[in-house]
Formats: C-alpha cells, sequence, structure tokens
C-alpha cells in the first residue's frame, strides 16, 4: 500500500459536482487561489437569509455576508479582492476577515503598502493573530482560538459563507473547533476552501470524517499544489448540505 503520507493524495476525493465552480485569486497551481462552487448563487442565497432567517432567541443575528481568511500566502489577498469584486457585481458587499500573526513578513506597515494592500474603505479587516486550537497554549497576544476570535468580534451567531484556510498545518490543530457552536454560536459554515499540509496519522482520517460524514459538507474540488511542495500538499474545497440531501427520501419525494 501506499505510504501514510500519501494518505489522502489517494483517497477522500471529490464527491460533488459543482457545475459552475470557479478557481478565484489566480490561475497558479500553487498558493493562493482556491476553488469556490457555483460564486453567483453567493450573493442570491445571502440575499434570501437576509430576508428569511429565522432565530429562536429575542435578539435577531446579523445575517450579512461573512468570509474568514485563515492566513496570507504568496499571492497576498487576490482572493479576497476578487471574491469582493464578484459580490459587488451582484450589489453585495461582504465582511471579510483577515487572519495573520504579525512577524517580520507580515506586519501592519507591510499591509498598508506592499501587494497585501487593503484600500481605505474596503470591507477587508485584518487582524494581527493567528488561529490556534482552542487547547492550544501559543502565545494569546499572536494567536486566539476560533472561538475567542468569534467572541472578539462578536460575530456570534453568524453564518460564515466562506472560511479559506492556509495556515501551513494549523488546519490539523483546529477543524473541532469550527463546529463547537456551544462556544461559537456559528450557525453554519457554507463552503470551506482549505490546503492541508502533510499527513499526519493521528488526525488526517478524523479531519475528513469530520467534515464529510459528521458535519454533512461534500467534496466538490481537490487539487495539488505543483508549484511550492511538489503535490505533498493538497487543495480541498467542500460545501454544507442540507442533511435531507443525504436521505432517500430526498430522491424520492417526486414520487
Amino acid at each position: 500500500s501506499a505510504p501514510y503520507t500519501l494518505q489522502y493524495h489517494n483517497n477522500w476525493d471529490p464527491d460533488f459536482t459543482c457545475q459552475h465552480e470557479r478557481k478565484i485569486g489566480g490561475s497558479s497551481l500553487g498558493d493562493g487561489p482556491k476553488w469556490l462552487c457555483d460564486p453567483h448563487r453567493l450573493a442570491p442565497s445571502i440575499l434570501y437569509r437576509q430576508q428569511h432567517q429565522a432565530t429562536t432567541t429575542t435578539e435577531t443575528p446579523e445575517s450579512g455576508c461573512l468570509i474568514y481568511s485563515i492566513g496570507i500566502n504568496t499571492d497576498g489577498l487576490n482572493f479576497e479582492h476578487e471574491i469582493l469584486d464578484l459580490l459587488h457585481k451582484d450589489d453585495m458587499n461582504c465582511e471579510i476577515h483577515v487572519f495573520e500573526p504579525e512577524n517580520e513578513k507580515f506586519n501592519n506597515e507591510m499591509i498598508k503598502s506592499s501587494t497585501l494592500s487593503i484600500p481605505e474603505g474596503s470591507s477587508i479587516t485584518f487582524h494581527p493573530w493567528g488561529i490556534k486550537g482552542s487547547t492550544d497554549v501559543k502565545d494569546p497576544y499572536r494567536f486566539k482560538s476560533f472561538q475567542d476570535t468569534i467572541n472578539l468580534l462578536k460575530h456570534n451567531g453568524r453564518d460564515i459563507d466562506i472560511l479559506k484556510v492556509d495556515c501551513k498545518m494549523c488546519e490539523w490543530n483546529i477543524y473541532h473547533d469550527w463546529f463547537d457552536v456551544g462556544k461559537t454560536g456559528i450557525g453554519h459554515i457554507g463552503q470551506i476552501l482549505v490546503e492541508v499540509h502533510g499527513s499526519p496519522e493521528h488526525v488526517v482520517n478524523d479531519f475528513f470524517e469530520t467534515l464529510v460524514n459528521e458535519q454533512g459538507y461534500v467534496i466538490f474540488h481537490k487539487e495539488a499544489n505543483t508549484e511550492f511542495y511538489g503535490g505533498n500538499c493538497q487543495e480541498y474545497s467542500f460545501l454544507k448540505l442540507r442533511r435531507d440531501f443525504f436521505s432517500s427520501d430526498y430522491y424520492n419525494r417526486g414520487t
């Protein structure tokens, strides 16, 4: 059999098709671009949620577009800017929150003055901390848990439309936190676009089992990063589907 380090290279292939999937943020087979499922449907689905979202609490949570981007890569913020351009064409604005711990490479001055620049008045907000696992003891000034970030930004009760993750191995430590509704209050995450790095034997299968079998996501795209890592890292795109999609009743409803 293949070495365990190639486990998800030979398994966990796409099991769902988005007819109009699109690569956002460039065309390279390396860091930066991500595949998005049917981006033309994003604005209408957000508008529908804004008009029809129901809540069981006395306070109605904000229901506008929300994107989290964990990790900045060599292509800067091309993905984030292109998403905004697409949504603006549909008269839809979106909050985009970018997370990267400050260091010699990424700091506030660089964010303002380089290809990572965020124009004044943009709805992209840079936060100078990385995301760590909820039980991780990393420096609390440079790293915060997903739950702490949600609470700090007052996004409790919100849906995250897109979660983009490229944080060089942190994905294996934080994925359970994405779904810990009791601590975050997050409604759901619509699409998860993540580059996975390495293949830690103790967790890699659980990562995919959690997303696909427990949380109801399908894999609609998989692409090797051949530009920087010789194909040893893979870009995955997951789409959240309703639970009844997986029920036989869903397909028999017209009979």
